[in-house]
């Protein structure tokens, strides 16, 4: 899964980067991704926030030692998460305005 998740990654990030358009079978992929990612990530950044509260709350009412600290590692790796995608989204983010907004659009008429 790992590996399917890279290669796609790795095969759709230089659409994002071109500073034309990529426009396949008439639809512009750039912007076909930013619209797809643009669903996803608040949904996966919802999802860890819930995640997280959940992970606190069982902190809070954990009775022994070995359930608190699992929390702990949850909420740990919770935050780190969240960190991750939020970054990861806004460098994407950026790469992408900075690369559409060198597109110059021809068309058909003014030529």
């Amino acid at each position: 899964m790992k590996k399917i998740l890279a290669s796609i990654i790795v095969g759709t990030f230089p659409l994002l980067t071109f500073a034309q358009s990529a426009n396949i079978g008439g639809v512009d992929m750039p912007k076909l991704i930013m619209n797809i990612f643009s669903f996803i990530v608040p949904l996966v950044v919802a999802l860890d926030i819930v995640f997280l509260i959940w992970s606190i709350f069982q902190k809070i009412i954990a009775s022994n030692d070995d359930a608190s600290s699992k929390a702990k590692v949850r909420i740990i790796w919770s935050i780190i998460s969240l960190f991750v995608i939020v970054t990861l989204w806004g460098f994407i983010v950026t790469q992408t305005n900075s690369a559409l907004s060198n597109i110059n659009v021809v068309s058909e008429n003014s030529i």
